[in-house]
């Protein structure tokens, strides 16, 4: 089944599972997606628990994937693109799904990890059940390798979908003030700011750092080939 037409049955069955309403959150099944480049054009790992044909984020052996083959990546020889994300969402009821957001860090092994860096959707669709949604970037461009220091070793890649949602259905909760997370088991976190709770999705890759060699160090084999050359050439009678 084409990746097209399984959201489309997903969209359909979710239509069932999510009657008229109030109510909101990521799809229990395929909800959520990111985008990674190795060189090929953008491949979707999917966040969480998924029945499509995508192979799972969490747990993902990331070099398995490059062109190259199960090889440690270069940095500057070798493409890891981080594109961006997909994600799916219902809504009903009142309630309104009205941003999303991926939140990614890269860290090596065994150092303490950094902040979250975000990005944010620049497409909207509406899928085939009303309320039903998809926002997405799928060309966001982030150059992990770069991100790495120059160091050999084994690098993880942090991440998880949220969106932003107007909560109309609770009258605890003031519109446009409420976040919610897509978590391992397809749960839906909600949290008034803050980080979320769980649902946290990683995969590692490895990295082998080849230095270039600098300006000093390449003037230094320019003299000595200078040399040898002068040593070899005899003078003239």
């Amino acid at each position: 089944m084409g990746r097209a037409v399984y959201l489309i049955v997903v969209a359909l069955a979710m239509s069932l599972v999510h009657p008229a309403q109030a109510g909101f959150g990521f799809f229990g099944d395929s909800g959520s997606f990111i985008i990674i480049d190795f060189g090929n054009g953008n491949e979707y790992f999917s966040l969480g628990p998924s029945t499509s044909p995508n192979e799972h984020f969490s747990g993902k052996l990331l070099n398995e994937n490059s062109p190259g083959g199960q090889k440690p990546f270069v940095r500057g020889v070798d493409r890891l693109i981080l594109n961006g994300f997909e994600n799916n969402t219902f809504e009903n009821g009142g309630d309104n799904v009205l941003t999303a957001h991926l939140s990614y860090r890269v860290y090596k092994q065994g150092e303490t990890p950094g902040d979250f860096l975000t990005l944010d959707f620049n497409q909207f669709s509406s899928l085939a059940n009303p309320g039903d949604e998809r926002h997405e970037i799928t060309d966001a461009g982030v150059n992990l390798l770069n991100m790495v220091p120059g160091i050999t070793g084994t690098y993880f890649l942090e991440a998880f979908a949220w969106a932003k949602i107007d909560y109309a259905s609770d009258p605890d909760l003031l519109p446009d003030d409420d976040v919610i997370w897509a978590g391992p088991a397809g749960t839906i976190y909600k949290s008034a700011g803050g980080s979320p709770p769980v649902g946290l999705f990683t995969a590692k890759f490895v990295v082998e750092y080849i230095p270039e060699p600098n300006t000093a160090a390449l003037l230094g084999i320019g003299v000595l080939v200078i040399r040898s050359v002068r040593k070899k050439i005899k003078p003239l009678a």
